[in-house]
């Protein structure tokens, strides 16, 4: 608490304290705290890995889901996004668990660009075609030139045979 008085615009004091509240087994006043971090810098990785960490100890796989696809989105070879697509990945234990948790992210508002996109590749590492160009679309309604789209728009089309079509859709990526 003093050395948030001292610097309170700092993010790595409430960062440190959402640390100390989630020791001290108070998961909701961590995350408040960490959210504050985090209107500070948004886009900081290990801020949002953390909060990644507290949301699934907590059991709001969904909000897990869309904060590790945020992080994911802006830096995919960090650690801590590999990390936490890695404890996202052993706590879902199955495909069709974790696309459970998509569907429910995405039921009552329209997916973001990041969340449609895992959706996608999801659908296309379990050989679910339909699922996978449903996803798709959602993802090209986001942006229709965005390099992740139109890479798995690529998959698409080599699973469908369309080899041409695939290595232009790869070339645009």
């Amino acid at each position: 608490e003093q050395a948030i008085r001292l610097s309170p615009h700092k993010p790595q004091g409430l960062a440190l304290k959402a640390e100390i509240l989630q020791r001290l087994d108070r998961p909701q006043a961590a995350l408040e705290s960490l959210e504050k971090a985090l209107d500070m810098l948004p886009n900081d990785i290990a801020l949002l890995a953390s909060k990644v960490g507290l949301l699934r100890e907590s059991g709001d796989w969904v909000g897990a889901l869309e904060t590790a696809a945020k992080a994911f989105s802006l830096d995919t070879s960090h650690p801590a996004n590999l990390q936490a697509a890695a404890e996202l990945a052993l706590l879902s234990l199955q495909p069709a668990q974790a696309r459970g948790f998509f569907n429910q992210a995405t039921l009552a508002r329209t997916p973001s660009l990041e969340l449609a996109c895992l959706r996608a590749e999801l659908a296309l590492q379990a050989g679910e075609e339909v699922e996978a160009a449903k996803a798709l679309a959602a993802a090209l309604e986001r942006d229709d030139s965005h390099p992740r789209a139109l890479a798995l728009q690529s998959q698409l089309a080599a699973c469908r045979g369309d080899r041409a079509q695939a290595a232009n859709l790869l070339q645009q990526a």
